[in-house]
């Protein structure tokens, strides 16, 4: 399960971690800025339990979210949620 951090929201996976960084900015606004997944766990929907980990705490937390990382860019292009588009900033 993930985990939402001040820094990172993480997954822990054996010895390694994935994890997708981020910083708070004024107006309740967090930036979405690099997703890390271990070479041996990409393409095994880590990432995309990151970015829903993310997206969906941003919505729990009533804030709003700038994506600067290209990996949550692409997420969200092939995965359209009204919910998420929701909470984006443009």
């Amino acid at each position: 399960m993930a985990i939402f951090r001040n820094v990172e929201t993480c997954e822990q996976l054996k010895d390694s971690k994935a994890f997708l960084q981020y910083r708070t900015l004024p107006s309740n606004i967090i930036e979405l800025e690099h997703t890390v997944v271990p070479e041996s766990f990409q393409g095994k929907g880590i990432g995309k339990l990151l970015a829903e980990a993310a997206l969906e705490y941003a919505i729990d937390k009533k804030l709003t979210v700038k994506v600067t990382c290209g990996f949550i860019q692409n997420y969200l292009e092939k995965n359209p949620k009204p919910e998420f588009k929701n909470v984006l900033t443009h």
